[in-house]
């Protein structure tokens, strides 16, 4: 039976909720929501629609760990604890998780960097160094008046080394996907190694 505008509709609105809900339930919501549907009625309305969207994003914000157990998964590799499982299964089987990590490792670097950084420009071995007169050192003392010139070579270099880091990421993709898997008790198809048995619906992942 093809799927009508009214169905679609519903569809949509279904994938604010996260994969392993749709696998397990999406199927039973669309059924219930066209049992109940007026007949006369070319597409939900507005506020069935939304309610339904909204339910979806509430079950993702319950499901995603609190912002330590976020930073320790995506800078160390932490494994998470139970309760976040399924969120790191659906994150582990997104098609954009090589990239995430990627962008994971540069954004936690940084942060991490940062306050060495300020801690070493602001001892008294980098004050004598920002006092010294050399043109780096110079420009970060003097920030405002004076300016390093950006060369195109500079900005390629800087191109080349994104390229290539995320040509590593992408490289290990799949090795980082089963450990992480593996760390939270799933097989490489998402199925749980023993508790819950075949809670975690089909073995083909949903996209995200």
């Amino acid at each position: 039976m093809s799927m009508d505008h009214y169905e679609r509709q519903l569809r949509r609105a279904l994938r604010g909720y996260p994969p392993h809900d749709r696998q397990r339930h999406g199927e039973e919501i669309i059924a219930t929501a066209l049992d109940l549907r007026d007949p006369a009625a070319e597409e939900p309305s507005r506020g069935e629609w939304w309610a339904l969207l909204f339910a979806g994003l509430r079950a993702r914000l319950r499901e995603r760990p609190s912002l330590l157990w976020w930073l320790a998964y995506r800078s160390f590799g932490a494994r998470l604890p139970f309760r976040y499982r399924m969120w790191a299964r659906d994150e582990a089987l997104g098609r954009w998780f090589p990239l995430r990590q990627g962008l994971a490792v540069i954004g936690c670097s940084m942060l991490l960097l940062s306050p060495l950084a300020v801690l070493v420009l602001y001892s008294p071995v980098g004050s004598q160094v920002l006092q010294s007169g050399d043109p780096l050192p110079h420009a970060l003392a003097e920030l405002g008046q004076y300016q390093v010139p950006i060369e195109l070579t500079n900005v390629l270099e800087a191109l080349g080394f994104v390229a290539v880091f995320f040509s590593v990421q992408l490289a290990g993709a799949g090795r980082r996907r089963r450990e992480t898997l593996r760390k939270h008790e799933f097989h490489p198809d998402g199925t749980p190694f023993a508790w819950g048995g075949g809670a975690a619906g089909p073995t083909q992942p949903t996209p995200r």
